[in-house]
């Protein structure tokens, strides 16, 4: 583009000059035709490709009779290639080293914990034998952890016969982990009971051990059905609590009826006046009262509550200080509350 032949171009020139070279670039062999037709239209000059053409092709060198070419743009086409295909020859050896790498590794680290898997679906003596292969000195807390983690894929297998093993990934085997460390009192015996009690209560059993390893700990006290009470002796809840907490509501519920109803009853006593009023509302003993009563205390065979009269309130107003027991209508006087004032007024 510094060439002054380049610079001396009228725009439209200068522009069908850039479309060939990007067309060159973009081609396989870093060639464009020579075919005028061809070259007009790569131009994007059309029409206008005979006004130009001789500016525009006096930077290009003829190839053979069908190609022609830019040198210097071949020439920096050429170094992007080569620098491209070295890069990816050694993008390719690095990948190869790699591969055999993690391959050796894998080899290494995987030879024994396939023979584990291998046989994940026998019994507990299998998994003793494949553990006891392991080399000396390694921790209790591992062997422990393949004896659980093999319990877990029985216990799967069990319900998912169709899978050879549970779902097992670094995210099982951190919850698992995590188990032991916190109940450090958790041995075999104690996972395999969890497990089985697990199995006998109402949980979605299709859930990978990740989601429930964590909680495998609230199984302690045996199945649990699906509102995590504890199941009774043939796998239905006790209920034991819910049965009490409702009768208790049902009790409250009762007394507070009762309470409201003597409230009642005593709102409307006082508003029609309280209770009548007898003879000795005066102060004055009634003839025949019995020795040791006195006129605040009347003895009177008509009182329904034979209460204490209220000192608060004013003679004759009639009101005890506790309420008269309000009976059923089987057990009430005939007279009712009348009838007794009628006859303490007779």
């Amino acid at each position: 583009m510094g060439s002054r032949y380049v610079q001396a171009m009228h725009p439209a020139a200068r522009s069908g000059y850039l479309y060939l070279l990007a067309a060159q670039w973009q081609s396989d062999d870093c060639l464009v035709s020579s075919d005028e037709e061809e070259l007009a239209a790569l131009s994007g000059l059309g029409a206008l490709w005979p006004d130009f053409s001789r500016a525009i092709l006096r930077n290009f060198v003829i190839i053979d009779d069908a190609k022609i070419r830019n040198t210097v743009l071949f020439e920096e086409w050429s170094e992007a290639l080569r620098v491209f295909e070295a890069r990816r020859k050694g993008a390719k050896v690095t990948n190869e080293r790699s591969a055999d790498a993690e391959r050796a590794q894998s080899d290494t680290v995987t030879a024994k914990p396939a023979k584990r898997r291998a046989h994940t679906q026998t019994q507990t003596r299998t998994v003793t034998e494949t553990v006891e292969q392991k080399p000396s000195g390694s921790p209790e807390e591992d062997s422990l952890h393949v004896r659980c983690r093999t319990l877990v894929h029985a216990f799967w297998h069990e319900f998912h016969p169709e899978d050879e093993t549970a779902p097992w990934e670094a995210s099982e085997a951190k919850q698992l982990k995590s188990l032991l460390a916190a109940n450090p009192g958790l041995n075999e015996e104690w996972f395999k009971k969890l497990l089985t009690y697990r199995a006998r209560s109402d949980v979605n059993r299709s859930q990978r051990p990740r989601e429930w390893l964590a909680t495998l700990t609230d199984f302690k006290r045996g199945p649990l059905d699906k509102f995590k009470q504890p199941k009774g002796e043939h796998g239905a809840s006790t209920g034991s609590s819910s049965s009490n907490g409702t009768r208790g509501a049902a009790v409250g519920r009762v007394e507070r009826s009762q309470s409201a109803f003597r409230q009642a009853a005593l709102a409307s006593i006082e508003a029609a006046g309280g209770f009548p009023a007898g003879p000795d509302d005066s102060g004055v003993s009634e003839p025949g009262a019995s020795p040791g009563h006195s006129a605040d205390v009347p003895a009177r065979s008509g009182d329904a509550g034979g209460g204490v009269r209220d000192q608060s309130r004013p003679a004759g107003s009639g009101v005890v200080s506790h309420a008269p027991e309000i009976l059923p209508p089987s057990q009430r006087d005939p007279g009712g509350i009348g009838s007794h004032g009628s006859q303490r007024a007779h």
